[in-house]
């Protein structure tokens, strides 16, 4: 009989396998417990195409929304129409502008 492979502590981008799940059927692969660098748990089949609990999209995501939202608030589109449209709060709309802009200004002050 074929017993899995033991790949405790090995890391597969940002996860980091740490046990496998007790119920493990011959020919159907086990599953394993991996802890994400962001601190969330996740049960996985291991492969080589892993590379983190999905948290990568989300940043993405924010980042790609957060330059959306400061392009249009330079553009002139008040914080009430951006709050609607993007379905946050105006005080989180201020928020990311008001980070946004000082990040930019910080990009273009640090020496290349």
């Amino acid at each position: 009989m074929n017993y899995p492979v033991d790949r405790t502590g090995k890391r597969y981008g940002s996860l980091v396998a740490r046990f496998p799940q007790r119920n493990y059927t011959p020919g159907q692969g086990v599953l394993w417990y991996c802890l994400c660098d962001c601190g969330r748990w996740v049960v996985r089949r291991i492969t080589r195409r892993m590379k983190s609990c999905g948290c990568g999209r989300v940043h993405h995501r924010k980042q790609t929304r957060n330059q959306e939202l400061l392009t249009l608030a330079d553009a002139g589109t008040g914080y009430a129409e951006l709050s609607t449209r993007f379905g946050i709060a105006i005080s989180r709309v201020w928020c990311i502008v008001q980070r946004e802009r000082k990040r930019r200004r910080l990009e273009k002050e640090s020496p290349a």
